[in-house]
């Protein structure tokens, strides 16, 4: 197992990066091409289901789907979802947050991947992902005065 991570910090309060990340509205605004079905809830199945145009992509009606649970969602804390390793090639993605003294966000994505081969895959998509997470919730901090 490999596990890579990347960091960023988020010029918004704790809160607003939580309700970014884990809310369906939140998180459809900032991942952008897919659409996630959840009850929020620990134990539960969350699916993230991505459209592509892309001829490459082998999926039933161009669509991408990872399928996993949710392992934890402790508040301001920590979000993580476990998948079938053999379908994502990850066995488990977790966001920690942590509040910063100046009120900014801190937020650390770690992906258990199944080799370094998906993990350098994941290592090029993953900072995107997180970047959006951060201008995301920036503008509705910037909105709210959060």
């Amino acid at each position: 197992m490999v596990t890579n991570v990347d960091e960023v910090i988020i010029n918004a309060d704790i809160q607003t990066v939580w309700q970014a990340l884990t809310t369906t509205e939140g998180s459809d605004a900032f991942l952008k091409v897919c659409t996630v079905e959840t009850d929020w809830r620990p134990g539960s199945a969350i699916v993230y289901t991505a459209t592509v145009e892309d001829p490459g992509v082998q999926e039933a009606n161009n669509e991408m789907r990872w399928e996993g649970t949710i392992a934890a969602l402790e508040p301001h804390r920590e979000f993580s979802c476990t998948y079938d390793p053999q379908k994502t090639g990850m066995y488990k993605e977790s966001y920690f947050l942590d509040r910063l003294e100046d009120g900014r966000t801190k937020v650390r994505t770690e992906r258990e991947c199944i080799s370094q081969e998906v993990a350098d895959a994941y290592a090029e998509a993953g900072p995107y992902t997180t970047e959006q997470l951060k201008l995301y919730a920036e503008r509705i901090a910037v909105r709210t005065g959060a």
